[in-house]
């Protein structure tokens, strides 16, 4: 039977994200108390045709074949249905501030800010796929490969910064294979994996154990890489040893 963590709620939008973190929690026997999954169903992220998935040892795999409330319910959750986009939604907010959660789990779209609403409401938990503060900002997994670094994801409760909340868990990972879908894939199953553990902590000792404030380097703030930067990161995969 899955472990419930009393007073959670995962946020999860639309995504390949959500469902990478509602398969690897439901995988694990480790559920949130609630689920709400937000954006109206034309929004849902679509996947690639023919999208690539590797053995990635000891990281559990998302499948994208199957729609994300069918994922929720074959995990164990009976997921809220809210169709709106926008975190500051009047239907958003209501329901979250029914359900009077002591954490919110954050797994929203792409580049989509939390707004100040929400944290308002509890404290708000987000995987970014980047050691931070090194890496902050967006696709950060592909300017670590061209820097020769490993990859890494920083769990931090998200402030009025971007990226630059208290860390309370941060892990690096093996590159992905070559030939493996990074922005879908190996992104979702990465960040799924620290969530996992970073939760787990949290329902056994009941807070953060390893929470530290936020560190005075204000790193780098990454943008979207630029296609062919990224072609090169994906080459340095061809010839990196396994």
């Amino acid at each position: 039977m899955a472990r419930v963590i009393a007073g959670t709620v995962l946020l999860a939008a639309r995504t390949t994200r959500s469902q990478a973190y509602i398969q690897g929690l439901g995988a694990a026997g480790l559920l949130t108390q609630e689920l709400i999954i937000y954006g109206s169903p034309g929004r849902a992220q679509g996947t690639p045709a023919g999208i690539a998935s590797r053995p990635l040892p000891g990281v559990f795999l998302p499948d994208f074949t199957e729609p994300i409330e069918l994922n929720a319910v074959r995990a164990g959750w009976r997921p809220r249905l809210i169709d709106a986009d926008a975190l500051d939604a009047d239907a958003l907010l209501g329901a979250l501030r029914g359900l009077a959660p002591r954490l919110i789990v954050f797994s929203g779209y792409p580049a989509q800010l939390v707004p100040a609403a929400l944290t308002a409401i509890a404290p708000v938990l987000h995987c970014h796929s980047g050691e931070l503060p090194r890496y902050r900002g967006s696709t950060t997994l592909y300017y670590a490969l061209l820097d020769g670094r490993q990859p890494a994801v920083t769990a931090l409760l998200v402030d009025a910064g971007i990226d630059s909340g208290r860390i309370v868990g941060m892990q690096h990972y093996p590159p992905p294979p070559a030939g493996m879908d990074i922005d879908h894939v190996y992104d979702g199953a990465i960040r799924a994996d620290l969530l996992r553990t970073v939760l787990d902590e949290y329902d056994r000792q009941q807070r953060f154990p390893g929470m530290r404030a936020p560190s005075a380097d204000p790193g780098r703030l990454h943008y979207i890489v630029h296609p062919v930067l990224k072609h090169i990161a994906l080459a340095s995969l061809e010839t990196t040893p396994s």
